[in-house]
């Protein structure tokens, strides 16, 4: 919507982008055809962002310079007023007020500064998990040479020690996950099935859901062969 203004902010002129607005856009609100002649601060019903824009205006028409000003409504619409110098022969003789919904632009930009957060986050991630994938490598390590040197058997010490080997084996599993979720890496297709792959996943997904959420798994009576990365 574009309004221009004399120098006492009266209406002179307005185009029909108002008609694709709604009724109050940017602080303003129309009950109607906006009139020629009219002041466009009569049409602010919030004293405080009438007191905002009048000064804007003011600023805009001693400095000549255009000014951005951003309001957010209610709503949750957020919009973007530029106020610009009328000038005529060297003068400033009134204003011209664009105001735009930026609502889908300001969206666009949250989910950019989340998926920008989100790459941090996994950066992050794969640095922790391949420092604990070293540590893990240093305990299966050790443990493989315990082993090694341990009467085969089914001592309780045996025991014990193949319970470590079969945990490290797991945790090393899941940093491999957690490494492949935070890092771009090339598509290696494989034959995998697929109920193992989702039980899998549904056991990392347990650990960072809330524990009010629940998952219900219901796996193919068969196994279920698919190539995929």
């Amino acid at each position: 919507a574009i309004y221009s203004l004399d120098c006492a902010f009266r209406l002179t002129h307005a185009n029909d982008g108002w008609r694709h607005l709604p009724a109050e856009h940017g602080g303003i609100r129309l009950n109607g055809t906006p009139k020629i002649g009219d002041v466009l601060l009569d049409y602010v019903p919030e004293p405080a962002r009438r007191a905002e824009l009048q000064a804007l205006f003011q600023e805009v028409m001693s400095s000549g310079l255009a000014r951005d000003n951003y309001f957010r409504t209610a709503d949750g619409h957020h919009w973007v007023m530029k106020i610009s110098p009328w000038i005529n022969g060297a003068q400033v003789r009134g204003l011209i007020c664009s105001i735009t919904d930026q609502t889908q632009h300001h969206e666009l930009q949250n989910q950019l500064f989340q998926s920008q957060k989100m790459e941090i986050i996994g950066t992050l991630a794969a640095g922790v998990a391949h420092d604990f994938n070293n540590l893990l490598q240093v305990i299966l390590g050790h443990t493989s040479l315990i082993l090694m040197s341990t009467a085969a058997g089914s001592s309780p010490l045996r025991q014990g020690l193949e319970k470590i080997e079969m945990a490290a084996v797991r945790a090393t599993e899941i940093t491999q996950q957690l490494l492949s979720f935070s890092r771009a890496s090339e598509e290696k297709s494989v034959v995998l099935d697929l109920n193992k792959i989702i039980s899998e996943a549904s056991q990392l997904a347990r650990r960072s859901l809330r524990s009010n959420v629940t998952i219900e798994l219901q796996p193919a009576p068969k196994s279920l062969p698919i190539k995929m990365d």
